[in-house]
């Protein structure tokens, strides 16, 4: 028998498969995806679930993926991103490992999100 501990890490690895399948989640979860992502104690949770959110929302916030794109929401993403930006950048000192890895995915999503 599995540990439920597992489950964080079982849903990190089905999340890039998940927005690949269906992008129109991106727009249809928005508001969720954003108030998870404005508070960090969410990527002490599950680090791997945050950064593949972060890498998905960067790949998929695009009106080349989904007709539900809004303005609205491409706006309220890099909103999120860009503070979640300057959080990392702001504990620069205490960044492990897995924090750069998630400051370096964070800009990359940043960037994307900004060209749209």
């Amino acid at each position: 028998m599995k540990s439920h501990k597992n489950v964080p890490r079982v849903l990190a690895d089905v999340l890039p498969q998940l927005f690949r399948k269906f992008p129109d989640v991106t727009f249809l979860l928005t508001s969720e995806f954003v108030e998870f992502l404005s508070h960090t104690s969410s990527y002490d949770a599950g680090p791997d679930f945050f950064a593949n959110l972060v890498w998905a929302i960067g790949e998929f916030a695009s009106p080349n993926e989904s007709s539900l794109c809004s303005p609205k929401a491409v706006g309220d993403f890099f909103e999120v991103l860009e503070l979640l930006a300057f959080e990392l950048l702001s504990s620069q000192g205490l960044l492990s490992e897995r924090r750069t890895r998630l400051l370096c995915i964070v800009i990359t999503s940043l960037s994307k999100v900004t060209a749209r």
